[in-house]
């Protein structure tokens, strides 16, 4: 791997994801790890940001893993790549279907020049007549598909220039609901309208499953806490957010009332994990009622590691379980997670989240 920034970021990616993550990130661009050629976290992640590179969907893998790691990512100074396209190789394509002489450039000025062993068609005689004439003339001269084309880009920008003057009214009416950023990050892949029925969930609140189980004998169960942000501590304020969380996906309480124990970016975690994955994972839609029973205690109890100013580090190993009722299918995942958390007076809020997978056991 040549592009020094590739190298960086396939060190980036051995470092901070395992292989359950590595094949879970591919999963979110369209691909399979498992058919990624290569042994090891070396091979399979080399081979990984390759294929990615010549599929035109590496950017959107960069995207998704500094959502997932924004800190490690900042730190690794990872050049963004941009989206790429395949628009000028259809284009290519279909010049070549259409008997057009194919031109590039030279590498000093970018000067057109025929490749070499081309034979290039003379320029055909100007079209005489009146502007009129001219223009039936050349619109005569263009094969079917051309004038297809051309008819086809004229529909989008049609199109487009309407949805420019439509989208902003329709945003208009809306009054004071806040709609997320099309960014998504974490636990899913990222997608728009997911993200958009959060702000729906207060009249679509689910039917509630009993949800709380007895830990076992080796965890902590979970504390009952006000629903306050006035705690005393953070280890403390992530007890109380994960109880939140349970409330919020088994729709004692709606999407607003979560909000403010998170950042923009954790919160589109949530969301989209709510809406996304839980339904990939185990069929339920919580935005048309399903209803869901969660069982979640601590593995480690939360603790605080580390404090920078107003901002916290605790640290937790927990274990969390999803199941469909209605068709018995389950969620399991216990992961060692890593808060971020910063206080502001009393209240404390969660402003990053890392995890790192232990098992997908169901206990």
């Amino acid at each position: 791997m040549n592009d020094p920034n590739l190298a960086r970021y396939r060190d980036f990616l051995i470092v901070e994801f395992n292989e359950d993550q590595l094949a879970s990130l591919c999963q979110d661009v369209g691909l399979n790890y498992s058919d990624l050629p290569g042994t090891g976290a070396y091979g399979k992640t080399r081979e990984l940001i390759e294929i990615a590179q010549s599929r035109h969907v590496l950017g959107e893998l960069m995207n998704r893993t500094r959502e997932l790691r924004p800190d490690a990512y900042r730190n690794a100074n990872i050049k963004e790549v941009a989206p790429e396209s395949d628009i000028l190789s259809d284009i290519a394509s279909f010049a070549a279907s259409e008997g057009v002489g194919a031109v590039t450039g030279d590498s000093a000025g970018g000067t057109p020049v025929a490749p070499e062993n081309t034979e290039v068609d003379p320029l055909p005689p100007p079209i005489q007549g009146t502007p009129q004439e001219q223009r039936a003339a050349l619109i005569a001269t263009l094969t079917p598909r051309v004038r297809l084309l051309a008819i086809l880009v004229g529909l989008l920008l049609i199109v487009v220039a309407v949805l420019a003057i439509v989208l902003p009214k329709s945003g208009s009416t809306l009054g004071n609901a806040e709609i997320p950023d099309a960014t998504t990050l974490a636990i899913s892949a990222t997608q728009m309208a997911d993200e958009a029925t959060a702000q729906v969930l207060p009249t679509l609140a689910p039917a509630v499953v009993a949800t709380v189980t007895q830990p076992a004998a080796n965890a902590s169960p979970v504390p009952v806490i006000q629903a306050t942000t006035a705690v005393s501590d953070a280890a403390s304020a992530v007890r109380l957010i994960n109880n939140q969380l349970v409330e919020f996906y088994t729709g004692k309480v709606d999407a607003g009332a979560i909000k403010i124990y998170f950042g923009a970016i954790p919160l589109r975690a949530v969301n989209t994990f709510a809406y996304t994955k839980l339904k990939r994972m185990i069929g339920v839609d919580l935005t048309k009622g399903d209803a869901i029973s969660v069982t979640m205690r601590y593995v480690k109890q939360p603790r605080q590691v580390s404090a920078s100013g107003r901002n916290f580090t605790v640290s937790s190993t927990e274990y969390w379980d999803y199941t469909n009722p209605q068709t018995s299918r389950s969620f399991c995942d216990t992961s060692n997670y890593y808060y971020v958390v910063s206080k502001n007076g009393t209240a404390y809020q969660i402003i990053g989240l890392r995890s790192s997978l232990v098992s997908n056991k169901c206990d």
